[in-house]
């Protein structure tokens, strides 16, 4: 069931306020009000933000014009669409309300139809702004936590976002990137070599390509990349843009010995990300998962806990971490778990989704390790959701020690022998 929406009438005039109240409750909103501008920032900061306002200007004491400026200006406020009501019409008034952010105008007397048309047409806008906001907020929370340099390019060669991984590798800050180029954040011959690169995508065709790219770093340090980008196409097959992923591997170039199977190696590390990804709703629900998670579990969209693929101590445990962080109690959780299948979780970790009103949900991610040995001469490293060897069965007991650092994937084994 929709949430139903919320109104604040202000306006001096007590006549207007009770009549609008009664009009908009009819049509089923939940309405508030307020007799001047006082009184309404008061109710602002005493309770939930509406969904909409619409605000008198001309009122004794602070204005309209006034109330509007100072939400406009509060940070937590500011998001609240405004319809501005009044019964002058005067063409400064307008531009100046629209110059502060009000939403829409309307003129003493209006029709009352026209009145409730707006309303709803601002209401409906805000939910579908709130959605995108969400749907924003999840994507930046994967791509803050992936372990890997994630970014978006426009078809005209403009970066549109990076994650923090690439603002580390360009060396500038994460909030510079978006309109920067190519010769922008790279040497001329590097900067040559992508260019040409992401032309594959953009101009000659080609959907998606992996290559090894050598980069200098900030600190003129050299580093060795494995990389996959994928032209990104509007749901006319336009091409709009293109999506990279890099992964820094040059520890492991310098151990090339320890890669035999170069294209085995890539596909494990690049196949979107050595983790499954999801996220819950406050109500327990999956609302997003990602290639990998959807691989092995199948579709789980609008699925809750109880109802999930997953042994009953993870279910415990998912239960548990999302009241917990939905309370506060808790920004993150993460935790070692034994699968009933008899891979090994390494990593069960919880983050939340926040957005301005408070906690949105929680993203959740695994890393499944069923294979990791290291020995004198050789480096076996298997990534998926399939074990090559039981532990039990070997004799292999992994450590309850945390991962040490995203970039080496190192995990100690100890021989019960």
């Amino acid at each position: 069931m929709d949430e139903v929406a919320s109104v604040l009438i202000v306006d001096d005039n007590k006549a207007i306020r009770d009549y609008l109240i009664s009009i908009l409750e009819i049509e089923g909103y939940q309405v508030f009000s307020a007799s001047d501008g006082e009184e309404t920032l008061k109710f602002l900061h005493e309770h939930s933000s509406p969904d909409l306002i619409l605000l008198d200007i001309i009122m004794p004491g602070m204005n309209g014009i006034d109330v509007l400026r100072t939400i406009k200006g509060d940070p937590v406020l500011k998001q609240i669409t405004i319809i501005m009501l009044t019964s002058v019409s005067l063409t400064a008034d307008k531009e100046l309300a629209f110059q502060l952010g009000a939403s829409d105008y309307l003129t003493k007397p209006f029709e009352l139809r026209e009145l409730l048309a707006r309303v709803k047409t601002h209401i409906n806008l805000k939910k579908t702004t709130d959605e995108c906001a969400l749907q924003r907020k999840i994507q930046e929370t994967i791509l803050s936590t992936i372990p890997g340099i994630v970014y978006l390019k426009s078809k005209d060669g403009y970066y549109i976002h990076g994650n923090e991984m690439f603002a580390d590798l360009v060396g500038i800050p994460l909030i510079e990137i978006p309109g920067k180029r190519e010769e922008d954040l790279f040497s001329s011959y590097v900067a040559d070599e992508r260019i040409k690169a992401d032309d594959l995508l953009l101009k000659f065709g080609v959907e998606e390509f992996e290559i090894q790219e050598e980069i200098s770093m900030p600190d003129k340090s050299a580093r060795s990349f494995f990389t996959k980008k994928r032209r990104v196409v509007d749901k006319n097959g336009e091409i709009t843009g293109l999506v990279g992923v890099s992964i820094d591997i040059t520890e492991q170039v310098i151990l090339k010995e320890a890669y035999a199977e170069k294209e085995e190696i890539l596909d494990s590390i690049l196949n979107s990300y050595p983790a499954e990804i999801w996220v819950l709703n406050p109500n327990g629900e999956i609302i997003l998962q990602n290639s990998k998670h959807l691989a092995k579990y199948g579709n789980l969209i609008g699925r809750p806990i109880p109802d999930l693929p997953l042994s009953e101590e993870t279910k415990i445990y998912w239960k548990e971490s999302l009241d917990l962080i939905l309370n506060g109690k808790i920004r993150e959780n993460e935790k070692k778990i034994i699968e009933s299948d008899g891979s090994e979780w390494i990593i069960d970790s919880f983050r939340p989704i926040r957005l301005q009103d408070g906690i949105l949900g929680i993203m959740g991610m695994n890393l499944n390790v069923t294979r990791w040995s290291l020995g004198d001469d050789d480096l076996s490293i298997r990534i998926s959701g399939e074990s090559e060897h039981n532990n039990q069965n070997s004799g292999e007991k992994i450590t309850d020690e945390p991962i040490q650092s995203s970039d080496s994937y190192r995990k100690r084994s100890i021989n019960n022998g």
